[in-house]
């Protein structure tokens, strides 16, 4: 089941939160590899790293919020709805959620398209 043009468009909206967690995810994997290091790091280095993550944070929290706000207007079952707070919410990857779920990814693609085409309709 292919996407209508208004659900890819909000697909592509909430999925900023996927693309934030990834580079959270990659920070936070640098961060551990510097504690790690015996190198002598800058006091402003360490209060740039600092600040970036913290404004990392914070996007990737207001994302969140923002893609939570529209799942809970949006009507949707308990399974679908959890379905796409995982995912653009949480920001979990596709084979997180299957595991999760206990279903076939084909099962989870196939539902998450129709919850996406259902926010569509309530927006």
């Amino acid at each position: 089941m292919s996407l209508s043009e208004r659900a890819q468009a909000i697909k592509k909206q909430m999925s900023g939160v996927v693309t934030l967690r990834r580079e959270w995810e990659a920070m936070r994997e640098e961060w551990r590899q510097m504690a790690r290091s015996e190198e002598c790091w800058g006091e402003e280095f360490i209060w740039q790293l600092l600040l970036e993550k913290r404004a990392l944070q914070r996007e990737l929290a207001k994302a969140g919020l923002r893609n939570m706000a529209r799942l809970q207007r949006s009507g949707l079952n308990e399974r679908r709805r959890q379905l796409l707070y995982m995912r653009y919410v949480q920001g979990r990857s596709w084979a997180d959620i299957v595991q999760s779920l206990g279903k076939s990814k084909q099962y989870v693609l196939r539902e998450h398209n129709r919850a996406l085409e259902q926010v569509v309709k309530r927006a």
